[in-house]
């Protein structure tokens, strides 16, 4: 059961707690745990907080947790980053970029294509 605190959910306000940990960059697990911890957020009397504090950011696509275990912003890890990627005639056609074989790192749940990108590119 998710409880509402006006207009944002419990869910919500813990991954709000998480994304201002992670404004000062990547932080491992239990640096996040700890400053949680720390602020109030979550307690350690019983594992229902950690248990959803771990929930949350496994299903919030905001959080990126890299290869080495540490979990970061997902805003701030593209941030300033431009990508390229030549348009196949198909996804021209159909307003699609498909993921796979390039973009497939940045696939945060949406399977195999992002939803009708805007291209960007000149004269498209």
């Amino acid at each position: 059961m998710v409880t509402y605190l006006g207009e944002m959910s419990l869910d919500d306000i813990l991954l709000a707690s998480v994304l201002e940990v992670l404004d000062g960059g990547p932080r491992t697990i239990d640096d996040i745990v700890q400053a949680l911890m720390e602020s109030g957020s979550i307690s350690d009397e019983n594992g229902e907080d950690l248990d959803d504090l771990f929930s949350v950011i496994q299903d919030a696509d905001r959080v990126w947790e890299t290869v080495n275990g540490l979990y970061c912003r997902s805003d701030q890890m593209l941030d300033g980053v431009n990508l390229t990627h030549r348009l196949t005639q198909r996804e021209i056609d159909s307003g699609v970029v498909g993921l796979i074989p390039d973009l497939d790192g940045l696939n945060f749940g949406y399977g195999g294509s992002y939803p009708r990108w805007r291209r960007q590119a000149a004269g498209n």
